[in-house]
Protein backbone atom coordinates (compact mmCIF):
# COMPACT_ATOMS: atom_id res chain seq x y z
CA UNK A 1 0.00 0.00 0.00
CA UNK A 2 0.92 3.60 0.30
CA UNK A 3 1.31 5.77 3.20
CA UNK A 4 1.56 9.63 3.78
CA UNK A 5 4.69 10.21 6.02
CA UNK A 6 3.77 12.55 8.39
CA UNK A 7 7.11 14.94 8.42
CA UNK A 8 6.91 15.62 4.20
CA UNK A 9 3.41 14.91 3.71
CA UNK A 10 4.45 12.72 0.75
CA UNK A 11 3.00 8.98 -0.18
CA UNK A 12 5.36 6.39 -0.74
CA UNK A 13 5.03 2.66 -0.36
CA UNK A 14 5.09 1.03 2.71
CA UNK A 15 3.97 -2.23 4.56
CA UNK A 16 1.48 -2.14 7.84
CA UNK A 17 3.19 -3.60 10.79
CA UNK A 18 0.02 -3.40 12.64
CA UNK A 19 -2.86 -1.56 13.72
CA UNK A 20 -3.73 -0.19 17.35
CA UNK A 21 -7.39 -1.04 18.06
CA UNK A 22 -7.69 1.32 20.47
CA UNK A 23 -6.53 4.48 18.65
CA UNK A 24 -7.03 3.57 14.88
CA UNK A 25 -3.40 4.27 14.14
CA UNK A 26 -1.17 2.13 11.41
CA UNK A 27 1.99 1.70 12.55
CA UNK A 28 3.85 1.44 9.00
CA UNK A 29 7.28 0.62 7.46
CA UNK A 30 8.58 2.87 4.48
CA UNK A 31 9.75 -0.04 2.30
CA UNK A 32 12.07 2.82 0.14
CA UNK A 33 13.75 4.15 3.33
CA UNK A 34 13.36 2.00 6.26
CA UNK A 35 11.84 4.61 8.14
CA UNK A 36 8.61 3.62 10.57
CA UNK A 37 5.74 5.93 11.10
CA UNK A 38 2.49 6.04 13.35
CA UNK A 39 -0.52 7.17 10.82
CA UNK A 40 -3.79 7.69 10.89
CA UNK A 41 -6.22 5.81 8.50
CA UNK A 42 -7.02 8.71 5.95
CA UNK A 43 -3.04 8.69 5.78
CA UNK A 44 -2.82 5.15 3.96
CA UNK A 45 -3.69 4.96 0.55
CA UNK A 46 -5.42 1.59 -0.29
CA UNK A 47 -7.89 0.17 2.24
CA UNK A 48 -5.65 -2.24 4.86
CA UNK A 49 -6.96 -5.45 5.87
CA UNK A 50 -8.05 -5.98 9.00
CA UNK A 51 -5.42 -7.95 10.95
CA UNK A 52 -6.94 -9.17 13.77
CA UNK A 53 -4.64 -9.28 17.85
CA UNK A 54 -2.97 -12.53 17.10
CA UNK A 55 -1.56 -11.68 13.77
CA UNK A 56 0.51 -8.66 15.35
CA UNK A 57 3.73 -8.46 12.62
CA UNK A 58 6.39 -7.54 15.31
CA UNK A 59 8.70 -9.72 16.58
CA UNK A 60 8.79 -12.13 19.36
CA UNK A 61 11.58 -11.09 21.79
CA UNK A 62 13.67 -13.80 23.39
CA UNK A 63 13.14 -13.49 26.76
CA UNK A 64 16.62 -12.87 28.92
CA UNK A 65 15.72 -16.65 30.91
CA UNK A 66 16.51 -18.40 28.11
CA UNK A 67 20.12 -17.15 27.48
CA UNK A 68 22.56 -19.76 27.43
CA UNK A 69 24.96 -19.66 30.53
CA UNK A 70 28.11 -21.65 31.58
CA UNK A 71 26.05 -22.75 35.00
CA UNK A 72 23.60 -24.69 32.72
CA UNK A 73 23.76 -28.75 32.58
CA UNK A 74 23.78 -30.36 29.07
CA UNK A 75 19.92 -30.32 29.51
CA UNK A 76 19.41 -27.68 30.49
CA UNK A 77 21.53 -25.99 27.18
CA UNK A 78 19.40 -28.42 24.67
CA UNK A 79 15.92 -27.38 25.81
CA UNK A 80 16.66 -23.45 25.89
CA UNK A 81 17.75 -24.28 22.00
CA UNK A 82 15.13 -25.69 21.22
CA UNK A 83 12.72 -22.87 22.49
CA UNK A 84 15.42 -20.00 21.15
CA UNK A 85 15.29 -22.43 17.73
CA UNK A 86 11.24 -22.33 18.05
CA UNK A 87 11.04 -18.45 18.29
CA UNK A 88 13.35 -17.43 15.34
CA UNK A 89 11.32 -20.22 13.63
CA UNK A 90 8.32 -18.17 14.43
CA UNK A 91 9.64 -14.65 13.59
CA UNK A 92 10.59 -15.70 10.16
CA UNK A 93 7.47 -17.54 9.38
CA UNK A 94 5.74 -14.14 10.58
CA UNK A 95 8.12 -11.95 7.93
CA UNK A 96 6.93 -14.61 4.71
CA UNK A 97 3.43 -14.52 5.74
CA UNK A 98 3.15 -10.49 5.92
CA UNK A 99 5.45 -10.43 2.82
CA UNK A 100 3.12 -13.51 0.93
CA UNK A 101 0.45 -11.42 2.28
CA UNK A 102 1.88 -7.94 0.82
CA UNK A 103 2.60 -9.42 -2.56
CA UNK A 104 -0.93 -11.37 -2.98
CA UNK A 105 -2.58 -7.82 -2.00
CA UNK A 106 -0.43 -6.00 -5.07
CA UNK A 107 -1.31 -8.59 -7.16
CA UNK A 108 -4.90 -8.44 -6.54
CA UNK A 109 -5.07 -4.87 -6.93
CA UNK A 110 -3.25 -4.64 -10.36
CA UNK A 111 -5.81 -7.25 -11.47
CA UNK A 112 -8.74 -5.29 -9.94
CA UNK A 113 -7.22 -1.82 -12.25
CA UNK A 114 -6.52 -4.34 -15.00
CA UNK A 115 -9.82 -6.02 -15.57
CA UNK A 116 -11.61 -2.83 -15.14
CA UNK A 117 -9.91 -1.29 -18.54
CA UNK A 118 -11.99 -2.22 -21.40
CA UNK A 119 -9.79 -1.69 -24.40
CA UNK A 120 -11.22 -0.29 -27.67
CA UNK A 121 -15.32 -0.12 -27.78
CA UNK A 122 -17.15 -2.86 -26.69
CA UNK A 123 -19.72 -2.90 -29.09
CA UNK A 124 -17.58 -2.34 -32.46
CA UNK A 125 -16.01 -6.17 -33.24
CA UNK A 126 -12.32 -6.15 -34.59
CA UNK A 127 -12.30 -7.91 -38.04
CA UNK A 128 -8.95 -10.06 -38.89
CA UNK A 129 -6.55 -8.16 -41.21
CA UNK A 130 -6.27 -11.95 -42.71
CA UNK A 131 -10.12 -12.20 -43.47
CA UNK A 132 -11.56 -13.20 -47.40
CA UNK A 133 -14.07 -10.51 -48.93
CA UNK A 134 -17.70 -12.07 -48.97
CA UNK A 135 -18.35 -11.15 -52.45
CA UNK A 136 -17.06 -12.53 -55.78
CA UNK A 137 -15.81 -8.86 -56.91
CA UNK A 138 -13.40 -8.37 -53.72
CA UNK A 139 -9.98 -7.88 -53.49
CA UNK A 140 -7.43 -9.64 -51.37
CA UNK A 141 -3.58 -8.75 -50.45
CA UNK A 142 -1.62 -7.22 -48.14
CA UNK A 143 -1.70 -3.82 -47.91
CA UNK A 144 1.84 -1.81 -48.02
CA UNK A 145 3.45 -4.88 -49.45
CA UNK A 146 4.64 -2.93 -52.68
CA UNK A 147 2.53 -5.37 -54.81
CA UNK A 148 -0.92 -4.61 -56.57
CA UNK A 149 -3.89 -5.85 -55.19
CA UNK A 150 -5.32 -8.97 -57.01
CA UNK A 151 -9.17 -9.44 -58.81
Amino acid sequence: CKAKWTVDQQWYDAIIERIDQSTGKYCVLFTGYGNRDIVPEDHIDAPAPKLKAEQDLTPIEIPTSLRISKDDSAEVKAVKKKKIHSIKSKNRFKQMDAMTNTKQNSWQQFMKTTTNKKRGHPFLKKESMFRTPDSVEGKVGVVGSGKGMTQ
